[in-house]
């Protein structure tokens, strides 16, 4: 009788153990899903914040070049020489503004292939944290599955004489 009281012993400290694992496991879940949460609208904003830059962008080039072009045609009546030189720095202006649109669209580019592979490891790391999860309630559903036919075996040995 006192080995049985020791392996019930045993086993309620082992359920004890596994059930603050599992509440362990559960509380990083959470930290997990809360950071991938929090990752995630991180990256959905600032992707929103460079649309909004681009297209700030794209407007402000395009009225820089609409500028230049109305001022081209006021110099075209004044000389052919003033309109040859007005005509070179607007191209110039445009293709400078067109090459740190470019720049700007792959550093964007780069940032959100950066996101999405830092959004893939948090989804891995999620499916690894969902898998421990689910090994921890076999474990645990085992574990009373081991406990429960010993009660049975136990309660009868005290109830026969």
């Amino acid at each position: 009788m006192g080995m049985t009281k020791m392996a019930l012993d045993n086993c309620r400290r082992r359920l004890i153990a596994f059930q603050a694992e599992k509440e362990a496991l559960e509380l990083k879940l959470k930290k997990t899903e809360d950071d991938l949460t929090r990752r995630l609208n991180d990256a959905e904003q600032t992707l929103s914040e460079m649309e909004r830059m681009r297209l700030e962008w794209t407007l402000e080039k395009n009225s820089l070049c609409s500028r230049h072009a109305d001022e081209l045609r006021r110099e075209q009546e004044k000389a052919a020489d003033l309109q040859e030189r007005q005509q070179q720095q607007t191209q110039k202006h445009c293709q400078d503004l067109e090459r740190a649109h470019q720049r700007d669209s792959q550093q964007m580019q780069s940032r959100l292939v950066q996101l999405e592979t830092s959004c893939g490891e948090l989804s891995d790391r999620d499916y690894q944290n969902q898998a421990a999860l689910r090994d921890l309630k076999a474990k645990l559903v085992a574990a009373k599955e081991v406990r429960l036919p010993f009660l049975s075996y136990s309660q009868r040995q005290i109830e026969s004489p």
